[in-house]
Parts: C-alpha cells; sequence; structure tokens
C-alpha cells in the first residue's frame, strides 16, 4: 500500500487484506489460506490489521487498500465498470458513509431507515454494482469514481492549500 500506515504492511497483511476485500469471512480466510490455522487465528489478525491502519472495520480498509492500489479490482468483472451504473442517492450515501468509516448500523440510523430496508439497499446495492459482497462493492465503487476516499496519512485538503 502506498499512503501513511497503509505502506508499512507486511506482506501477510496485504494478503489478508486483500482476502477481505474479496469479502471473504474469517471462516473463509482460515479454510482457503495456510497462513491462518483457525477462525480464531483469521480472526485476531484481521482485528490487529484493522487497528494498525486505524480503519473503522473491513469496508473502509477496503476502500483504502483500493484507493491505495493495493486491491486490483474486484475478484470478478463488473460492468460497473465498464458502464456507469446509476446508483440512486441512498445507496451512494450507504457507500460513501462505509468509505468514510461508518458501520452500517451507524448509517442505517443516520438514514432513519429500517433493519429490513437497509439489508434491501444493500442487496441492491449489489445488484447495481454486479458484485456478490458488501467489500466487492467498496472495491467497485472506489474504482468507479463513485466515492470519494481520503488515505490515512493523506495531506488534508487545506494543507494543500485548496481551503481559502
Amino acid at each position: 500500500m502506498s499512503n501513511g500506515v497503509l505502506r508499512d504492511l507486511t506482506i501477510k497483511e496485504v494478503a489478508l487484506t486483500n482476502l477481505i476485500a474479496a469479502g471473504l469471512t474469517a471462516r473463509d480466510i482460515a479454510h482457503t489460506s495456510s497462513a491462518y490455522n483457525s477462525t480464531e487465528a483469521a480472526r485476531k489478525a484481521i482485528e490487529h490489521l484493522l487497528r494498525k491502519t486505524g480503519a473503522g472495520h473491513r469496508l473502509q480498509l477496503t476502500a483504502w487498500a483500493t484507493a491505495a492500489k493495493t486491491v486490483p479490482g474486484p475478484v470478478r468483472e463488473s460492468k460497473a465498470l465498464t458502464c456507469a451504473p446509476k446508483i440512486p442517492p441512498r445507496m451512494l450515501e450507504i457507500l460513501q458513509g462505509w468509505t468514510d468509516g461508518l458501520a452500517t448500523e451507524e448509517i442505517r440510523h443516520g438514514l432513519g431507515t429500517a433493519q429490513d430496508s437497509m439489508d434491501t439497499y444493500i442487496r441492491t446495492l449489489q445488484v447495481h454494482l454486479d458484485v456478490d459482497s458488501p467489500e466487492q462493492a467498496v472495491v467497485v465503487a472506489v474504482l468507479a469514481g463513485l466515492v470519494h476516499v481520503a488515505l490515512p496519512g493523506a495531506p488534508l485538503p487545506a494543507a494543500l492549500g485548496s481551503a481559502p
């Protein structure tokens, strides 16, 4: 990874980041990666990675890693990367919230949405972006320019002279 704390990741942590971005759970990671011998070991490695990077959760880490070009793209081709998807504003708010480090529950409360409605929004968002997981939705959203990603350690706009 190329920015701030992200550049300090080990090869093993970068590989774990890519597994997370692929939408794999700790259990899936333990079953598919020889680096982790149990679900608990994978879960602890994920927790350590989140603490080390300062990411609020897996989705924010995925956004950062994609923006830093550590995650090369979605695990399978997405039509959303070749034909600009029309994403409803509420679904864009969900994507941006994840990118900004908000948990799904925090976004749901902020939108004043019932759990069933939020679940429907997320499933519909995945259909719009032609992906199978929220993590992959974030990957595609970053690559398609649907969200703004502020990488950790990146200068603030005021520090760049863009503020009046």
